[in-house]
C-alpha cells in the first residue's frame, strides 16, 4: 500500500475538552446545514505535524471546507446549490459599521503617495 504524507492523530478525550469523539473534537458551526459537524483534527507528522485543520461531516458524507458541506448538502437534499451557496454569503456578511477612523480616512493620507 502507498503510504501518506500526512497522518491524523486521533485526539483523546481530556477532563476539560467540551466534546471530544474518535475523530477529533467536535466543533460547533452556525454556518453549516442542519445534520453537519465540525471536526477539529491534528497532524502527528509531517510538516505541519502538530497543527490542527477541520473536516465537515454529517455521518456519512465529508468535506473539507463550510461551502463544500454547504454544496453536498443542497445535492443530498434536492435543492439548487447555488442558491444554498447565496444563503450562507447572506448569513456570513458582516454588517458592522467599520470604526469611524477608517471611514473618514483617505488615500492621500497614507504618507505613500
Amino acid at each position: 500500500l502507498p503510504r501518506s504524507k500526512f497522518c491524523i492523530l486521533v485526539m483523546e478525550p481530556s477532563p476539560d475538552s467540551e466534546d471530544v469523539s474518535k475523530e477529533g473534537r467536535i466543533v460547533e458551526d452556525p454556518r453549516l446545514p442542519e445534520g453537519w459537524r465540525g471536526v477539529e483534527k491534528q497532524y502527528n507528522s509531517g510538516k505541519y505535524a502538530g497543527r490542527t485543520y477541520m473536516s465537515y461531516t454529517n455521518g456519512k458524507k465529508t468535506a473539507s471546507t463550510v461551502k463544500e458541506a454547504v454544496i453536498k448538502h443542497a445535492k443530498e437534499n434536492g435543492t439548487d446549490p447555488s442558491e444554498a451557496l447565496a444563503a450562507l454569503e447572506r448569513k456570513t456578511a458582516r454588517t458592522d459599521q467599520p470604526p469611524e477612523a477608517l471611514a473618514s480616512y483617505s488615500p492621500e493620507d497614507s504618507g505613500f503617495g
